[in-house]
């Protein structure tokens, strides 16, 4: 799961938290391990550097995977982060 980061919109701010919260009590009540990375670290993983942009990341998760580039930017997000864990455990999907 991706760290929260500052919203300059108090109501996007408190949104995210509340979607949050809920994602994080499902995942407790089914015993489901959370490991929180910041977006740096997760563009750090998959680029190799904490300032990559959003498309470089989504051009190279497309390679790592041999998918499509996602056209959801959340979906590109979403596997970026799994992709960069796996990274960081050491495991190889090639």
């Amino acid at each position: 799961m991706e760290d929260v980061f500052i919203y300059r919109n108090a109501r996007s701010a408190l949104v995210l938290g509340q979607a949050r919260g809920a994602i994080l009590g499902i995942l407790g009540l089914k015993l489901i391990d959370v490991h929180h990375l910041s977006p740096t670290a997760i563009k750090s993983a998959i680029a190799g550097r904490g300032r990559a942009q959003k498309f470089q990341l989504a051009k190279i998760v497309s390679l790592e995977l041999g998918i499509e580039i996602p056209s959801k930017e959340d979906a590109s997000d979403a596997l970026a982060a799994a992709l960069a864990l796996a990274f960081m455990k050491g495991r190889n999907f090639a």
